[in-house]
């Protein structure tokens, strides 16, 4: 019976970890608006590394969400987090008509969102 018991809590508390650790956890101060228009940045930028898209498309593509966060209603810490995902966007779309690393770019969003 204690062996049961025992398997049964071990279940149990597995279960509760594997629950825990399902969910995404935003970076702090950010908002999720603020966090999935940067993931959707992050996509247009690494299609337009890998030459899925050209710089004209990217650039309209990112702009929309540019403005999607400017238009978002956060709290200060909120929206310091968003600047700074404005500033990468802003960053990319700068390097992708005057040059310069956008893979670096890509990155520093990456690490911005902690998908690293």
């Amino acid at each position: 019976m204690k062996k049961k018991l025992l398997t049964l809590l071990m279940a149990l508390t597995l279960s509760a970890s594997i629950i825990a650790c399902g969910g995404k956890k935003l970076p702090d101060g950010m908002s999720q608006d603020t966090y999935d228009t940067g993931i959707k940045a992050l996509e247009i930028m690494d299609k337009y590394n890998d030459a899925d898209i050209d710089a004209d498309e990217a650039d309209k593509r990112l702009e929309a969400l540019s403005d999607k966060l400017d238009s978002l209603e956060l709290s200060d810490d909120e929206s310091a987090e968003n600047s700074f995902v404005q500033s990468n966007i802003l960053s990319f779309q700068s390097k992708l008509f005057l040059g310069g690393d956008t893979y670096t770019t890509a990155d520093d969003l990456r690490k911005l969102l902690e998908l690293d």
